[in-house]
């Protein structure tokens, strides 16, 4: 799906169009808690769709939010899997390193497959301003989040 090119981690951040159903649909109340088994091997606290949904969103934003301030810890958020294909970090900052501010303006997060739909608003270095639609695969690693890459 990525090639090892700057354009594949261009891509990665900047992937247009949604293609799952809304997950805000979902009524709350009628949703199921389950448990999650983490990579190391252990049940974690049975969550809601809709208490899964709020981390996703949070990791999201949190992302965005810390990737201009701090590139280095965002990259971190990366599975390692998805470093590489990045290009590892000088490949992440040919994109990143152009970014003065990114907002993320609306968020859809799906806790059924762990993909997060969002539209995010950049500012880039140069004073231009433009906006993107991205969906990303989330991986769960024991109580936390990493980007595994394009959805």
């Amino acid at each position: 799906v990525c090639s090892s090119d700057l354009a594949a981690v261009v891509t990665a951040y900047v992937w247009a169009g949604r293609g799952t159903p809304e997950a805000a649909q979902d009524d709350p109340s009628t949703t199921p808690s389950t448990s999650q088994t983490t990579s190391s091997g252990s049940t974690a606290p049975a969550l809601t769709a809709e208490q899964v949904r709020r981390q996703m969103d949070s990791f999201i934003t949190g992302y965005i939010s810390t990737v201009t301030s701090d590139p280095r810890a965002a990259f971190d958020q990366l599975t390692p899997e998805f470093q590489d294909q990045s290009n590892g970090f000088s490949g992440y900052m040919g994109w990143w390193g152009k970014v003065r501010s990114a907002k993320v303006t609306s968020i859809q997060s799906d806790p059924s497959d762990l993909t997060v739909a969002y539209s995010v608003d950049y500012v880039m270095k140069s004073g231009a301003r433009t906006s993107d639609q991205i969906r990303l695969q989330l991986e769960r690693l024991d109580d936390r989040y990493l980007i595994a890459g394009e959805a």
